[in-house]
């Protein structure tokens, strides 16, 4: 993540100038274009048109009124109405179909935002989606989401009738102002006073005196409703919490049940309306305390206009048709002019959140891309090695690699053993490039692998992390982790796995979806069947490496061994790198490493490093006393 973005997050919440927000709008624009090309002109031409139609009937009957005043013949009259209202009818139909051009859109703002996101965490160095400030990140504006909209969402709908209102604004100032210094002949004192320009300029100056207060006390109100939107941003958190996690998130039941957590749940639901409701009533007095002020200002401007109008009819300055012009452009200004306030501030307040995402957006080249291809790999025992490598996770003080050296040929079979937090997972994730040493570097036959193309690279592992996932998709997509799926390969890997019977059973064999989310007839599996899967995915890529970290956590022992058994099946001549807590596994390995506190202590055949004093023997007889006396020592023993 670059500087720029990374000063965007510590600075998110402070109040920014009318300028910034101007340019974070553009910039998110800008982002926006990108996907869709259509929104923005849409909007802008639909903001126009709704902001123009209003004045064309208030314009229209003052032309009206004037043209009956005047004796005006029939033919005269028609002509007005119906070149009017034909230009009404032309404009409200292409404003309609505009409007329902954006609206369809508006609705799928939160896809557009979740697809950036998206396509951001996954083309981003991994250690930044790890990166702790990065999920707060993403987690805020999941937040901001689920409360009010999505910064998209709110940017656009917010936008819309900012330049709605904004044009309605200059249209209806352009025709009233002059109307301050319009001068009629009146032959009375009264009327010379009335018509004087002195005498528009006191009343212009009452009601921008009016408009300021207006403008202050929203400005107040709209700063205290974004420090209590914070509350509802919490409120609603923990409301999603129950509701994912006890509506709708049905495999909870069991421990409720169990554990009679009913009342508890309860209680906090009780709190959490009693919260909401209280926030309902702050912003309530908040918004009254605005009204207060407002109502009455909005109330005596709107009627020292309409008398000022009426008298300057009286004296003969203005028409009537001029009269129900200059009133109806009021009429349109105080309600454009509220409009207008209230969502620039929510606006404004939305780029709070919008600056944040558009600093996550900005292009981030992966730190070392290289351009060595893979296929310089063309020696017949390539070699890799570990050289002087130390590693702390961004943002901590303790590194969980030291001084990590070792070598191991391409081919082999070996395990990774160790302590939970010895470093056994980071070890893979920095053979992987999913993070790069801190200090110290990595070779693949003698070059550093970061000169290696990034992308190629990747290519060589198969992976299975401790947690890995399966995903409400098909069986064979989520084997393939692609739309093009080849389906002997699928049933190949499945059946290298002992899935194959499973899957026979499926409704739809591997086209059947796994989980309910996306297809009512999807298939509930286990963890173990889960694990499986992700074992048959790393197979069915058939890349070089294999990497399995506890790949059968969730595995009987009979299962486990079933596994394991027929790893030179399911491997071939791969090379295969295995962590695992359950040290019946290494029984398959030719070489085991043991990792303590980021270094190796230990390293050697099961038989050598069963024979010496040290960890391995440790945790393999505290391991082997469980299985004493039962049906699984013998599997255990092998």
């Amino acid at each position: 993540m670059s500087d720029g973005a990374k000063n965007d997050v510590k600075n998110k919440g402070k109040a920014n100038s009318l300028t910034k927000d101007i340019k974070i709008i553009f910039k998110a624009l800008k982002n926006y274009w990108k996907i869709d090309k259509v929104m923005i002109p849409v909007l802008v031409s639909e903001s126009l048109l709704a902001a123009v139609q209003p004045y064309i009937m208030i314009f229209l009957t003052g032309l009206l009124l004037n043209a009956l005043y005047e004796r005006k013949s029939i033919s005269a009259i028609l002509t007005i109405a119906i070149a009017g209202l034909g230009i009404k009818l032309v404009l409200g139909l292409t404003s309609h179909y505009l409007g329902k051009t954006m609206w369809t859109k508006l609705r799928n703002q939160h896809s557009y935002q979740g697809l950036m996101l998206g396509d951001k965490l996954m083309s981003m160095d991994y250690e930044y989606v790890e990166n702790e400030e990065i999920q707060n990140l993403v987690r805020r504006q999941v937040e901001y989401s689920q409360t009010f909209g999505g910064v998209y969402e709110n940017m656009f709908y917010r936008l819309e009738t900012v330049i709605r209102t904004g044009i309605s604004i200059l249209i209806s100032v352009s025709v009233v102002v002059p109307l301050f210094f319009r001068t009629g002949s009146p032959s009375s004192t009264a009327g010379r006073v009335i018509n004087s320009p002195l005498f528009g300029l006191g009343v212009l100056a009452l009601i921008s005196a009016g408009i300021y207060v207006t403008i202050r006390t929203m400005e107040r109100t709209q700063a205290d409703t974004v420090e209590h939107q914070k509350n509802l941003i919490d409120l609603n958190r923990k409301f999603f919490y129950y509701s994912n996690n006890f509506l709708s998130g049905y495999e909870k039941g069991k421990d409720v049940r169990l554990f009679n957590m009913k009342d508890l749940i309860a209680e906090e639901s009780e709190k959490m309306l009693q919260n909401a409701n209280r926030f309902g009533q702050t912003m309530k007095k908040v918004k009254w305390r605005a009204e207060v002020v407002n109502q009455p200002i909005s109330t005596l401007t709107g009627g020292l206009v309409y008398l000022f109008l009426g008298l300057r009819a009286i004296t003969g300055a203005i028409s009537i048709g001029n009269v129900v012009s200059y009133a109806g452009s009021i009429l349109q200004f105080i309600d454009s002019f509220s409009k207008f306030l209230t969502n620039l501030s929510v606006l404004r307040f939305n780029n709070q959140y919008l600056e944040e995402l558009n600093g996550f957006l900005e292009p981030d080249p992966i730190k070392n891309p290289g351009s060595l291809p893979v296929e310089k790999i063309c020696c017949d025992k390539p070699v890799i090695e570990f050289r002087n490598v130390y590693f702390k996770y961004p943002g901590t003080e303790d590194y969980v690699i030291e001084d990590l050296n070792m070598t191991f040929d391409i081919g082999q079979r070996m395990a990774v053993v160790g302590r939970n937090g010895s470093g056994k997972t980071t070890f893979v994730k920095l053979l992987c490039r999913l993070y790069e040493p801190t200090k110290g570097e990595i070779l693949l036959n003698g070059a550093d692998i970061r000169q290696y193309d990034y992308y190629e690279y990747l290519k060589l592992f198969s992976v299975v992390f401790q947690d890995s996932k399966i995903f409400s998709l098909s069986v064979a997509n989520n084997i393939a982790a692609s739309e093009d799926v080849d389906e002997e390969r699928v049933m190949d890997a499945l059946e290298r796995v002992g899935l194959s019977e499973f899957i026979s059973k499926m409704p739809q064999g591997i086209n059947t979806y796994v989980y309910k989310d996306f297809d009512r007839d999807g298939v509930e599996i286990s963890g173990g069947e889960a694990q499986k899967m992700q074992i048959a995915r790393a197979v069915y890529h058939d890349r070089p490496f294999v990497v399995m970290d506890e790949p059968t956590a969730a595995l009987d022992p009979l299962a486990e061994y079933e596994v394991y058994a027929g790893f030179d099946k399911m491997v071939g001549n791969k090379t295969a790198i295995y962590i695992s807590h359950r040290l019946s596994s290494c029984r398959f390995c030719d070489d085991i490493i043991v990792f303590d506190n980021g270094r190796v202590i230990q390293r050697g055949s099961h038989a050598t490093l069963v024979a010496q004093d040290g960890m391995y023997s440790r945790m393999w007889n505290a391991q082997a006393q469980y299985y004493a006396n039962t049906k699984s020592a013998a599997v255990f023993q092998g």
